[in-house]
């Protein structure tokens, strides 16, 4: 076991692995109040944001693309991108679809498209170009079982083959509640609920300690969103299954909630319950960037 206090080293042979699971399911058209776009929408332009700037972390070197210092991989959940049916597939649009796993060279060189954004503030309201790789798409119901079983055998083997790697982390974005309990990949006789699949996901481990596993639950009408809570009582439907399936806060990641303002109490858990747009885009940010920029990155 690595020392906890010892620093993670992210570059070519000891790369980072980031899976995000996309909610596709019907209630994602719903349209977010007071924005306009819809759930779908809404998650897509925060995980292309993040995808992004997860890119630009990995240049190294002046005049050099991004290094394939991470493997990243989008399930998505729900109705299908390319027919009209239920499905748990690949997410990653264009050039990458289909492919359940990218290395981040990949991903910086394929998005879909490069649209112009006004960049607000941090650029002065200045029009800047921002690449995409997720389209939104929604429909059917939510098999989320599914997807957890996905993500942990795609974790299975990172783990396997990079123990000596940041932890993968994976994080769940939905609006819903799970609708394919108990669940069963073809061939196993033994179907296990949401929590069962969310303590096997859980019990996958690097060097570096277990896998993060964070979960955001958006909504089209949000109130005050509940950050990292350590407590399950008084959150709305879904919030105490997806509280239950959470990681615990490891210390790195309530290192950088804290540093982010957020009040980190006992027993915490890596999630965030009604996300508005502005705040999903900001536990984006916290769970993946702001916990791996500490991260020793070079070769």
């Amino acid at each position: 076991m690595t020392d906890a206090g010892s620093k993670v080293i992210i570059n070519r042979k000891r790369p980072g692995m980031i899976l995000l699971l996309i909610d596709r399911s019907y209630s994602m058209e719903d349209t977010v109040r007071n924005d306009g776009r819809t759930l779908a929408q809404m998650v897509a332009d925060a995980v292309n944001e993040t995808l992004y700037n997860l890119c630009l972390l990995c240049i190294h070197e002046e005049h050099e693309g991004p290094r394939p210092y991470f493997r990243v991989g989008l399930i998505g959940y729900g109705m299908s991108a390319t027919a009209d049916v239920q499905a748990v597939e690949p997410a990653l649009g264009g050039m990458l679809a289909g492919k359940e796993v990218v290395t981040s060279t990949e991903l910086a060189l394929n998005p879909i498209r490069v649209v112009e954004r006004n960049g607000g503030a941090d650029f002065d309201g200045e029009m800047i170009s921002v690449p995409e790789w997720l389209e939104p798409v929604a429909g059917y119901a939510t098999p989320m079982c599914e997807a957890i079983y996905r993500a942990g055998s795609l974790a299975a083997d990172f783990c396997a083959n990079h123990p000596d790697s940041y932890p993968p982390i994976v994080i769940n974005l939905t609006d819903g509640v799970v609708t394919d309990e108990p669940y069963a990949p073809t061939g196993d006789q033994h179907p296990a609920g949401l929590d069962e699949w969310a303590e096997r996901l859980t019990t996958l481990r690097t060097n570096h300690g277990p896998l993060r596993f964070l979960n955001a639950f958006v909504s089209a009408t949000p109130l005050d969103a509940s950050w990292f809570p350590s407590t399950p009582n008084g959150l709305p439907e879904p919030g105490r299954r997806l509280f239950d399936i959470s990681s615990p806060l490891p210390e790195d990641l309530a290192t950088a909630a804290a540093d982010k303002g957020k009040p980190i109490g006992a027993g915490a858990r890596a999630l965030i319950v009604n996300a508005s747009p502005h705040e999903l885009a900001a536990f984006l940010e916290i769970g993946t960037l702001d916990v791996l920029n500490g991260a020793e990155y070079g070769g």
